[in-house]
């Protein structure tokens, strides 16, 4: 983009007032971005933090790295028993759902009785 303006400039264009401030802050950025010392001390931040995740052994889940058939049964009671707990609360609010339905057409009939 700067170098489009440079090229609007030597052709004789008039610049307008956006194109000017556009080129100051492209200008100031490309300033920023050349200093040396501006990001190297991220930068050496961050390499300990990459090398350190790098170095890790992948964490995957196979039987291998389970091992233990005792606690994949344990596993599967526990979710089993959460799977059954939740539909447990499913058919609690479906049965609230109904008497909430009917204390709503309870209470249209009243209001419909109070008004006459």
């Amino acid at each position: 983009m700067n170098k489009k303006l440079e090229v609007l400039m030597q052709k004789g264009q008039p610049l307008n007032n956006e194109d000017v401030a556009l080129r100051n802050i492209i200008s100031s950025l490309l300033r920023e971005l050349h200093k040396p010392s501006q990001y190297r001390g991220r930068l050496n931040e961050l390499k300990p933090q990459l090398n350190h995740y790098l170095n890790q052994p992948c964490m995957t889940i196979d039987e291998k790295s389970v091992g233990d058939e005792e606690v994949m049964k344990e596993l599967q009671s526990f979710l089993l028993l959460q799977t059954q707990g939740l539909a447990q609360l499913v058919d609690i609010v479906k049965r609230d759902q109904q008497d909430v339905e009917y204390i709503g057409k309870q209470l249209d009939q009243l209001l419909m009785i109070m008004r006459k």
